[in-house]
């Protein structure tokens, strides 16, 4: 078949389907943001000195904000996306004769918390500080502007975050000390004013813009002057973690630089952070996976950790979960991806660490030198065109064989072993040739194996109504019992058919016991 030739990460976009494509929020990308990247650049983020980025639900409308070089005045912008890109800004029927920022909308995206200057008591006049604010949305339509003195103080009042529950999060200087202060959203207006423990900030922290999850568990700080800071002003994290704040941690220099940083704030889907970079004395705009950052918002049961969540705390000891060494700056990248975007009950991560390790096994047995470069990425991306949105209906073994040159020359892979990574992923279904080439060989045994044994049973039994060879139990029982007959003779090197030998043994013991239970299968 013909492969594609060398082409950018960005013309992956391109590759896709129309159907998979259409699955993308227009923020949404094929490819994790793997490094701080200008959003919509020349558009958005321009040579202005812009701020915040404020995604509507459905990622096709964002809210910024558009200030004067020395920062004196702001107004609220909004840019559509149309055609396939962002279109020119313009400024908010509400906006534009006094300053406003820090944008936040609710949860259910019907009102938009802000900052403004505004006058507040019948005049012209613009205040001196900034106050809180809100504004209805009905569609396409605003409603007029809405004062919030129950909140706002003599002092400057700051970027408002809103979470699901309906408490309003927001940072002030009150008593010659800066808080993060939140409140609970009643029918008839606020509950008692809290605040965010100093000790959290970090010793000498001082406290900027800082944004909270939707579900009230993670906190982004912008805070200035701690000891381990990049520069003027950092982004750090805190996790509510039984019931208790940590202490806030730098999110590290694939954010923070000798710059400033501030504004951060989360996309729809809790995947991206964005954030303002003050380069040159202007504002600009950027965005990044938080997977980049070992960050997840999933929401998942108290005192359980999901498995990207562990994927990404193991990077910190340089393996998988499994133990297989990240000692490539590339194989980091490539777990991250696959971390954050192959989750499968069974074909994803633990089925690629699985065929990796069981690889390498097969190979120690038959004497096979191994490339664990070309064996991890095989490993890692055989199945990668099963899921959104690289999958596009066709064979998924040849649509990963497409798509891998691309991800691979972007992450720093040795490209003249791109080849022998096709080789591999073409030929790994029990139902695949295989090339005369040993490791593509034992790579396919070992994904064979895989769907064997105890192993098996498992993975087959997980696809419960998720998928054809297991739309029901019963369903699933009659894959398994074809598996007994079909996947044996596929294995071609000997010490697989040994393996073989003793997974094929655990199958039929398994359907022996279980058929009788089942009152012959008629009962699963």
């Amino acid at each position: 078949m013909k492969f594609l030739k060398k082409l950018s990460i960005s013309a992956v976009l391109g590759l896709l389907s129309h159907s998979a494509m259409a699955q993308l929020a227009p923020y949404q990308t094929a490819l994790p943001t793997l490094n701080a990247t200008e959003f919509a650049p020349g558009v958005v983020s321009t040579d202005a000195f812009e701020i915040n980025t404020v995604l509507n639900q459905t990622g096709d409308e964002v809210i910024f904000s558009r200030c004067s070089d020395d920062f004196s005045k702001c107004v609220l912008m909004q840019s559509d996306f149309v055609d396939s890109k962002w279109q020119k800004a313009k400024v908010l029927p509400f906006s534009g004769d006094y300053t406003d920022a820090d944008p936040y909308f609710t949860p259910d995206y019907s009102t938009l918390y802000y900052i403004s200057k505004r006058p507040i008591d019948g005049s012209n006049k613009a205040t001196a500080n900034y106050n809180l604010w809100r504004v209805r949305r009905d569609g396409d339509s605003w409603g007029e502007p809405e004062y919030l003195p129950e909140l706002s103080s003599p002092e400057n009042d700051l970027y408002p975050s809103v979470t699901d529950d309906g408490r309003l999060f927001f940072p002030s200087r009150r008593n010659n000390s800066r808080f993060l202060y939140y409140t609970q959203i009643t029918p008839t207006g606020f509950g008692e004013l809290n605040k965010i423990p100093a000790e959290v900030y970090g010793e000498n922290g001082a406290i900027g813009d800082s944004v909270v999850s939707r579900d009230g568990k993670v906190i982004i700080f912008s805070i200035r002057n701690r000891s381990d800071s990049f520069g003027r002003g950092d982004l750090y994290i805190s996790r509510l973690v039984n019931n208790k704040w940590t202490v806030a941690e730098n999110l590290g220099s694939k954010v923070n630089t000798p710059d400033h940083e501030f504004t951060p704030i989360f996309s729809p889907d809790n995947k991206k952070l964005y954030f303002t970079r003050i380069e040159n004395n202007k504002g600009n705009l950027y965005e990044i996976d938080l997977s980049a950052l070992n960050v997840s918002l999933e929401m998942i049961e108290p005192g359980q950790l999901s498995y990207r969540q562990q994927a990404f705390e193991s990077l910190q000891n340089d393996t998988t979960l499994a133990g297989i060494p990240l000692d490539k700056p590339w194989k980091r990248s490539l777990y991250q991806l696959v971390a954050n975007t192959m989750q499968h009950p069974a074909w994803g991560m633990n089925h690629y660490e699985r065929n990796y390790l069981l690889t390498l096994k097969l190979a120690e047995m038959e004497g096979v030198k191994v490339d664990t470069d070309v064996l991890f990425a095989a490993a890692f991306l055989h199945d990668m065109a099963t899921f959104q949105p690289w999958a596009n209906g066709t064979d998924h073994s040849q649509r990963a064989a497409e798509l891998v040159p691309l991800i691979l020359e972007d992450i720093g892979f040795d490209t003249n072993k791109v080849k022998e990574v096709q080789d591999l992923i073409l030929g790994h279904m029990f139902y695949s040739k295989t090339e005369d080439y040993p490791l593509a060989q034992l790579f396919h045994d070992a994904d064979t194996l895989d769907f064997m044994g105890v192993t098996g049973i498992t993975r087959i039994l997980s696809l419960n109504g998720k998928g054809a060879w297991a739309t029901n139990t019963a369903k699933a029982i009659e894959t398994l019992k074809g598996f007994t007959e079909q996947l044996p003779p596929t294995l071609v090197s000997a010490s697989a058919k040994r393996l073989g030998e003793a997974r094929l043994a655990e199958m039929q013991h398994f359907l022996e016991q279980l058929e009788p239970a089942t009152y012959q299968f008629k009962a699963p």
